[in-house]
């Protein structure tokens, strides 16, 4: 009887050790695609500002093509932003 109790106890020991190992990789793994979410979304902003500024030079006032790209940049960024809600925990305590 208490060896028994011995062998169930130790194994349920492991697979607890199994487990939390487990959730801390998942842990690792989702900070770890946050932060390169973020990065690409960093990036991507700073090419639609470059942008934008390129079309308000006076040569290139008026593209439709430099339009549609500042559109363009700017729906990636939106579609990023609604990716990264879905792993990213905000903290509801902060202030608008």
């Amino acid at each position: 009887m208490m060896i028994s109790f011995g062998i169930i106890s130790a194994i349920l020991l492991i697979l607890l050790g199994i487990s939390i190992w487990y959730i801390r990789g998942l842990l690792i793994l989702m900070y770890q695609l946050t932060s390169d979410i973020e990065a690409m979304q960093d990036e991507l902003e700073e090419f639609s500002k470059h942008l934008n500024n390129v079309y308000e030079m006076e040569i290139y006032y008026g593209d439709e093509t430099l339009q549609q790209l500042i559109r363009h940049s700017k729906d990636i960024i939106d579609n990023i932003n609604a990716f990264k809600n879905l792993f990213v925990m905000e903290n509801d305590d902060k202030a608008p």
